[in-house]
């Protein structure tokens, strides 16, 4: 369907503005028993799991053997995805964390978090970045409902909303260009935080010769 974009800024040649059910597949998780749990098997991808741009498998980590193989088919996660977490603290933004799955296997989606899996000729990377984009958290907390202590959203939060959509090629080279960008920042951080490391060190030897 055409979308509206009456309320949407002009996009430059060869940009369109879509809305990410037509540029890709969304499906909200499972919501998987925990008296199910066990030591090995699939493991469960649960919120705790998801920080923006970044999924740590290692943080209250919950596996699950028993279960179904049509489960298993429509709830599965592989390389490309994208999650997104739909719950958090009502009005403060601390959800709508979007992260790209790596190459981790024998995964599976809980509940309270979708997956997108891009159409063809959209790079993963750069839905990701779209969805981080100020324009589009904007748009998905408008759907926000819940009690005053918990925010939730439902999945045409995730579906319906736009992104600004170039080409390809386009969305392959702002990508390479934002990593780029990103890997000075990673270094002038690891530059400051050893700085510091040895500023401490510094510091305890003048109060040990001190004392």
């Amino acid at each position: 369907a055409t979308p509206d974009t009456a309320n949407l800024s002009p996009m430059p040649e060869g940009w369109t503005w879509a809305a990410l059910e037509a540029v890709s597949e969304a499906v909200g998780g499972f919501a998987f028993s925990s008296t199910k749990f066990a030591e090995t098997g699939y493991q469960v991808m649960k919120m705790a799991n998801v920080r923006m741009g970044k999924i740590d498998l290692t943080q209250r980590s919950s596996f699950i053997s028993d279960v179904t193989p049509d489960i298993v088919e429509k709830y599965s996660l592989r390389e490309g995805d994208l999650v997104v977490t739909l719950t958090g603290t009502r009005k403060k933004r601390d959800y709508g964390y979007v992260a790209v799955v790596k190459n981790e296997d024998r995964l599976l989606l809980n509940q309270r978090i979708a997956r997108v899996r891009p159409f063809s000729g959209m790079d993963s990377k750069f839905l990701q970045l779209a969805m981080q984009m100020e324009h589009y958290r904007d748009r998905f907390f408008s759907h926000e409902t819940g009690n005053v202590g918990q925010g939730n959203v439902g999945m045409a939060a995730v579906t319906k909303e736009m992104i600004s959509l170039p080409p390809l090629a386009e969305q392959m080279r702002i990508v390479a260009e934002v990593e780029r960008r990103l890997s000075v920042v990673e270094e002038l951080e690891a530059a400051v935080s050893a700085n510091l490391q040895r500023a401490t060190q510094l510091r305890q030897s003048i109060l040990q010769k001190a004392f």
